[in-house]
């Protein structure tokens, strides 16, 4: 019986995307790394020599854990904030690899549903990546934006970063934009 109701309350919290997404605007790629720079640093004049109280780094406060998985050599990430090259290529890396993950999984095909209240897009799924992380992402979107007491693999899941930001919030950055889809 405790099983049937388990299995009844996963499928009941794991939204399915089977609509079509809405038609909106496009924006470009450049843009979505500028609004997420900005949410990050605010256009400071030394952005990508910002390193917060957390150790985050840069224009788009980088963690040295994010770097390494995203397979950066450690002497790469010991000069991370004196190369902007290097930290625009550290973003373009982790979009890349959030975009793919989230195609693989289905979640793109989620775009333009409502979802807690937010529009979903591309767009904001790939800033909330970037602020927590996939994988509270995907878990924001099966489970109707439900984020409480989450664990991926014996790992919390958070709904905040450390600053007390939440996921919500990058969410919503596009909610009425669409990013143009990348041909490489």
């Amino acid at each position: 019986m405790f099983l049937i109701l388990m299995i009844f309350l996963n499928l009941n919290c794991r939204t399915i995307c089977l609509e079509s997404p809405r038609e909106s605007p496009i924006i470009d790629y450049e843009r979505l790394k500028e609004v997420i720079a900005m949410a990050e640093t605010a256009h400071h004049p030394l952005q990508y020599q910002l390193v917060n109280r957390y150790g985050y780094m840069g224009k788009y406060q980088f963690h040295k854990s994010t770097l390494k998985s995203l397979g950066f050599k450690p002497s790469e990430i010991r000069d991370f904030i004196k190369d902007s090259v290097l930290q625009e290529r550290a973003m373009n890396r982790l979009i890349n690899w959030n975009y793919n993950y989230f195609k693989s999984q289905g979640l793109l095909d989620c775009a333009g549903q409502e979802i807690a209240g937010i529009t979903i897009t591309k767009e904001g799924m790939l800033a909330a990546a970037h602020l927590l992380g996939a994988l509270a992402v995907q878990h924001f979107m099966w489970h109707d934006g439900c984020m409480e007491n989450v664990y991926y693999k014996g790992v919390k899941v958070y709904k905040y970063d450390a600053n007390g930001t939440p996921l919500t919030k990058y969410l919503t950055m596009f909610e009425n934009e669409t990013i143009q889809e990348r041909s490489n």
